[in-house]
């Protein structure tokens, strides 16, 4: 178990005062990363740091809270059982008492409950407008929890504040007001909750209240309990023998080098996270520099109903042109209607229009018909039974220089690059995962907090050498192969359909030469081996001889890369590009497929998912607002 999964519940009531400034100090001292206060209103509306609905068992008077002016609150105290002793009496403290604390305090993340007692009588407008503006100069380090859901949603929606839900009974996590609330955090009364079996709800963090027992918090946290509120932090860090913090050797251990391993990498990074990536060869020294290269929306994915992967993908196309306007440029894409061709003008205009549409209808999503007039100049198109033209906007990259761009950020924030490292082992336990990997001939071991299995087609490999076994997705390994001809590079990019079978096909410049791709082919061997295939040449030579009959097609270059696509009936053609995340082994995810142009939203979901185990960061940089520069490779590498 890591320090972050413990809550110091009410500060440290076995020692000192429930809700008390001492009781907190001493807490934080004793390695608490988390700690949960109460807060309710004096009568004059000043937040107070109270628990009970009266004053009787803490304070020994009669009344509560909300009777009593904040003067008059100022000169009670609060015990500690019925031992009056110096160490187990504090005068009662404000919620302003504690945020003069908290700066101090950069490392600990603060609960702050508003209690039920409090809204029923002062309502939720008046503690609410006595609360959040206090909180707000330490947003990052504070979540406001409640069972009072309502007061919740309006935390959410006037603030940036995170939330939690407290619930007394595990059944009401059904409850559709608290799914539709997308809290996260949920806090349970662990007296509720089913004796066997995983627990875990949706992307929020699970918390449980309270236990003073070791074993049985470490079998919640087994169970996939992320927090474990305790009135005894001290005995019980010492007793699941935490660390310092400096445990683990780092807090994020990626596997792979490709575009979506250094992808999580920046994001991770621009988190705080210790972030360490390992790459058996080199960055993007497969798939990630096999593809189309190409940043777009992927319009004939509209064919087979994937919207909301255009729309991502179009939104992130917009993102790295404006963050990466050296390595991504927008350039003209044409689609030639031929009388025979199977998407006649009226689809293809629907189609753009859709496409314009889930872009935003911004500038980069217009399009147009080109007239007759300017056919010659599109670089020897086949003029004989072409019908319309079409144009629209997308853009293009270096595939393998965006990955290195994006590693170089991630470094920037303090990521560490091994590479080359071969993946040899891991074994993950409730708190950490010990790897084994080897380098420069020498075998090493680092443990970190998570593992990001982002080894693309050599994802199954991966899993076999993780202990106890995961969950593994059913998939296919897709062989796609693209050919460079000597001809000069064209003016865009040219979207043409296979005669042959339908397909699409681009044709596009590339380093001043044309690079035609590309094609699925279902793969069955070592992903090292990939190669392109004679078939799979001819038929891409074909494609472009009947586009550009005046070309003499000669090839001076090919490469095949491998897709990882979910196994199901539909072709391979039609097969969702979606990026499937796998957790069902706490602390390992694993990421099969994704696209080029959405690796920084794969991302962000992925650090969603890694909240459940990672400390809160005291904030988050912004990878939509990182600027992506090109890493100047010298000629030997």
């Amino acid at each position: 178990m890591l320090h972050g999964e413990l809550v110091a519940h009410r500060g440290y009531p076995r020692y000192y005062p429930e809700n008390s400034l001492a009781g907190i100090r001493a807490a934080v001292a004793s390695g608490a990363r988390y700690v949960e206060v109460d807060v309710q209103l004096s009568r004059d509306g000043v937040p107070v740091l109270f628990h009970d609905r009266d004053l009787q068992r803490l304070c020994h008077r009669p009344g509560a809270i909300h009777d009593y002016t904040w003067a008059q609150l100022q000169t009670f105290d609060v015990y500690a059982g019925s031992d009056l002793t110096r160490l187990s009496r504090a005068p009662l403290a404000a919620l302003s008492d504690l945020l003069t604390l908290i700066p101090t305090m950069p490392e600990v993340r603060f609960f702050i409950e508003l209690k039920r007692v409090a809204f029923e009588q002062m309502g939720i407008e008046p503690v609410l407008g006595a609360v959040l503006p206090m909180l707000q100069p330490v947003a990052g380090q504070c979540c406001v929890i409640s069972y009072q859901l309502d007061a919740l949603k309006q935390v959410r929606d006037s603030t940036t504040l995170p939330i939690g839900a407290v619930i007394d009974n595990w059944s009401e996590r059904e409850a559709p007001v608290l799914i539709e609330l997308r809290s996260d955090y949920l806090f349970c009364n662990l007296k509720s909750l089913p004796e066997q079996g995983p627990l875990q709800w949706t992307d929020a963090r699970l918390a449980v209240f309270e236990s003073v027992d070791p074993q049985q918090a470490r079998q919640l946290l087994a169970r996939g309990v992320d927090l474990v509120e305790t009135f005894a932090i001290g005995e019980m860090r010492q007793a699941l023998g935490l660390g310092d913090g400096q445990r683990v050797d780092c807090d994020v251990l990626i596997i792979g080098g490709g575009i979506q391993g250094v992808g999580v990498a920046q994001a991770a990074a621009a988190c705080g996270y210790r972030t360490q990536v390992l790459e058996q060869s080199d960055l993007a020294a497969a798939t990630s520099s096999r593809s189309s290269k190409l940043i777009h929306g992927g319009l004939r994915y509209l064919e087979s109903g994937q919207f909301t992967l255009v729309r991502k993908s179009l939104q992130e196309r917009r993102i790295l042109l404006d963050i990466a306007p050296e390595l991504v440029q927008l350039v003209p894409f044409y689609i030639p209607v031929y009388r025979y061709s199977t998407r006649g003008p009226w689809t293809l205009r629907a189609g753009l229009s859709l496409y314009a549409l889930l872009g935003g209808l911004d500038r980069q999503a217009r399009f147009r018909r080109l007239s007759r007039a300017r056919w010659p100049q599109l670089d020897g198109l086949q003029q004989q039974s072409l019908h319309s033209v079409f144009r629209y906007w997308d853009a293009r990259t270096d595939d393998a220089a965006l990955t290195r761009a994006v590693m170089a950020s991630a470094q920037s924030l303090g990521a560490q690059l091994h590479c080359p490292a071969r993946f040899v082992s891991a074994q993950a336990q409730s708190d950490q995962v010990t790897v084994r990997y080897q380098q420069d001939g020498q075998m090493q071991e680092i443990t970190t907090r998570v593992l990001i299995n982002a080894a693309g087609p050599w994802v199954d490999q991966i899993l076999d050498g993780v202990s106890p076994p995961p969950r593994r997705e059913a998939f296919d390994l897709v062989q796609g192969t693209h050919i460079v001809v000597a001809d000069p590079a064209p003016s865009g990019v040219f979207y043409v359909e296979s005669p042959q079978d339908g397909r699409a096909v681009f044709v596009m410049p590339w380093h001043g030469r044309t690079l035609i791709g590309t094609t699925e082919t279902a793969y069955t061997g070592d992903p090292a081996a990939v190669t392109p295939l004679a078939s799979e040449i001819d038929y891409l030579q074909r494609i472009y001889r009947h586009y550009f009959p005046a070309s003499d097609a000669t090839v001076v270059d090919s490469f095949a890369g491998l897709r990882v696509l979910p196994r199901s009936d539909s072709s391979l053609f039609d097969r969702p590009r979606d990026t499937l995340i796998e957790t069902s082994l706490p602390r390992v995810v694993s990421l099969y497929g994704g696209k080029l142009t959405g690796y920084r939203a794969t991302a962000q979901d992925v650090m969603q998912i890694l909240r459940r185990w990672l400390p809160e960061p005291a904030q988050c940089l912004d990878t939509a607002q990182l600027p992506l520069e090109q890493v100047r490779v010298t000629s030997d590498e």
